[in-house]
């Protein structure tokens, strides 16, 4: 591997490793935060597994990128609450090159459509 390459992957394993740290400080640590961050979430998930392979692929998935436990009262509250915003998204699109199946809406756009 060309060193260009290898400082590239290393910045990219530590984006996804602080996203996956923030994550899980947001869901224990900030509930109420999460929560108003995800009221602005949109669509829905598309089961394409990217965000179960940040850094370590999850051991949860069978051998079809599956999660095991996706409709089960054991799956981990971080993955429950997956994306909690644009930053996560971003984190999908590092690791995958894939566009998640959520999307966020801003604060103005979601009034206006209340309204």
């Amino acid at each position: 591997m060309e060193t260009g390459n290898a400082i590239e992957q290393t910045k990219s394993e530590l984006v996804l490793l602080v996203g996956k740290l923030r994550r899980l400080c947001l869901t224990i640590l900030a509930p109420r935060k999460t929560r108003n961050r995800m009221q602005k979430r949109t669509s829905k998930c598309r089961q394409c597994a990217s965000c179960c392979k940040f850094i370590f692929r999850c051991p949860m998935l069978d051998e079809n990128n599956l999660c095991k436990i996706y409709h089960s009262r054991f799956r981990p509250l971080v993955c429950r609450k997956f994306p909690i915003d644009q930053r996560d998204l971003e984190d999908v699109y590092i690791s995958s090159g894939r566009r998640c199946g959520y999307s966020f809406i801003d604060t103005q756009s979601r009034q206006q459509r209340l309204h």
